[in-house]
């Protein structure tokens, strides 16, 4: 790995940490700030939500269309793994929708 690739991965581990801050604020503008302006973020098929979303306009749909659901919760960064090139986030999200007294 090069010298530098270690504090650029850590320092993308810090923006993503700051990204899912501004989800838990439900600041989309804030996380957009972060995304470049090409940005294509994909679904898995078995997610509600699946689907390809391209572009600023489309991830800023997803993501409202997502936290308009909910009444309350948080998606809190527990552990990353630095996977050569990649960071792998596993989250724990806590989430009551709206309509409902379960989390």
């Amino acid at each position: 790995m090069p010298p530098n690739q270690n504090s650029n991965l850590a320092t993308e581990t810090d923006v993503l940490r700051e990204v899912y801050a501004a989800i838990n604020r439900n600041d989309i503008p804030a996380v957009l700030e972060f995304f470049d302006p090409q940005i294509e973020r994909i679904e898995p098929a078995e997610f509600p939500s699946a689907g390809t979303y391209r572009g600023h306009a489309e991830v800023r749909a997803h993501i409202s269309r997502g936290r308009e659901t909910w009444a309350e919760g948080t998606c809190e960064p527990e552990r990353f793994i630095v996977a050569a090139d990649k960071i792998v986030v596993f989250l724990h999200v806590r989430v009551r929708q709206k309509n409902t007294l379960e989390w």
